[in-house]
C-alpha cells in the first residue's frame, strides 16, 4: 500500500507521467532495464526518448489504454533519463491495478528501512540513479532536508562453478 500511496503523490505532483509509447517502443528504448541485466555489460546503451514527458494527462482518451507504463521525471528536461516506475492498467488508478518496478519498490523499502549500508550484486549498480532519485522525492514528501542515504557496496554474484548465477 505504501508503494501506491506514494505513486499517487507522485502522480499529483507531476513527478511521473504516463507514457504510452507501444510495447515495441518501450522494449527498445528500455530493453536493458525490463529486469536486472546479468551480463559483463550493464549499462544500458539505449535511453528513453522523452517523447511522452510532456503530455497533459487529463487530455488522453483513456477508453483505450490497456497497460500504461508510468515514469518518473528527473532531471534531464529531454527525458532520456527517465525512468519506469510501474505500470497500471489504463489511467484508472486503482491499487488492484498497479504494479511497481524493481527500482521503485526496492528505493521506498530501503528507505523506510533507513538503512546505512546495503549490499547488492553488481547487477544491479545500473539502477542506484534511479533508486536514489526516488529516495530524494519521498524525502522531500517527508520534508526531510539532506537526507542520509544509505550507502550501497556493490559485489559479485554467487554463480556455479561454470559461472552461470545461481
Amino acid at each position: 500500500k505504501r508503494h501506491f500511496d506514494l505513486f499517487i503523490r507522485a502522480v499529483e505532483r507531476g513527478v511521473v507521467y504516463p507514457c504510452l509509447c507501444s510495447r515495441q517502443d518501450i522494449k527498445i528504448a528500455v530493453q536493458s532495464l525490463a529486469s536486472a541485466p546479468h551480463g559483463t555489460d550493464v549499462a544500458p546503451s539505449l535511453q528513453y526518448s522523452g517523447k511522452c514527458r510532456n503530455l497533459a494527462l487529463g487530455s488522453l482518451d483513456k477508453t483505450n489504454l490497456h497497460t500504461v507504463t508510468w515514469r518518473f521525471k528527473n532531471e534531464n528536461i529531454a527525458g532520456i533519463d527517465d525512468f519506469s516506475i510501474a505500470r497500471t492498467s489504463g489511467l484508472a488508478l486503482e491499487f488492484s491495478d498497479f504494479v511497481p518496478a524493481y527500482q521503485w519498490a526496492c528505493a521506498i523499502d530501503d528507505w523506510d528501512g533507513r538503512y546505512d549500508v546495503l549490499v547488492r550484486a553488481w547487477d544491479l549498480s545500473p539502477v542506484i540513479k534511479a533508486q536514489r532519485a526516488v529516495q530524494r522525492f519521498v524525502a522531500q514528501l517527508e520534508n526531510i532536508e539532506n537526507p542520509k542515504l544509505p550507502c550501497v557496496f556493490h559485489t559479485a554474484l554467487v554463480t556455479h562453478d561454470d559461472g552461470s548465477r545461481l
